[in-house]
């Protein structure tokens, strides 16, 4: 098992980016979907026809997190696919947010971390780790092989 000098070097040479940090391995295919989707086609519209993202300036659910400024899209009150000035409390139907921004995340617990550190060590990969184990992010294996490299 490599052994980092960072985590951000740990997550770059994962092939995990600056936007993909933190996601499931769905979420990052959907990420890549929506991307082409807009190279091809342009950004979606913020309204609620075909090409609508169906957004609204107030989520209903910003209390768990849901939220425009939690997501990967969001920057500077703008987005990556929708059309327009996006505000950070908005919401549509095209949020990828990691889980670490949801409020109702539960932490990994030492529990959690051998079992990964057992499944790194049986040599499966991040993707097959979560899979096996869908509550836990990319992040929550570095994290173990972190943990595992300074025990070691």
């Amino acid at each position: 098992m490599p052994i980092y000098n960072s985590y951000e070097e740990a997550m770059m040479a994962m092939g995990v980016g600056e936007h993909t940090q933190g996601l499931k391995p769905q979420q990052i295919e959907q990420y890549r979907f929506y991307e082409q989707q807009v190279e091809k086609y342009g950004q979606y519209d913020p309204g609620i026809l075909a090409n609508g993202a169906h957004y609204g300036d107030e989520s209903p659910f910003a209390s768990d997190g849901l939220i425009c400024a939690n997501c990967v899209y969001y920057q500077n009150n703008a987005c990556e696919i929708v059309q327009g000035n996006i505000a950070p409390n908005g919401i549509c139907k095209f949020w990828i947010i990691p889980e670490s921004k949801l409020q109702n995340t539960t932490p990994v617990d030492a529990d959690m971390i051998l079992q990964i550190q057992e499944l790194l060590m049986s040599g499966m990969s991040n993707e097959e780790i979560m899979l096996e184990l869908p509550n836990i992010t990319e992040e929550d294996i570095v994290m173990a092989a972190a943990e595992a490299a300074r025990t070691n």
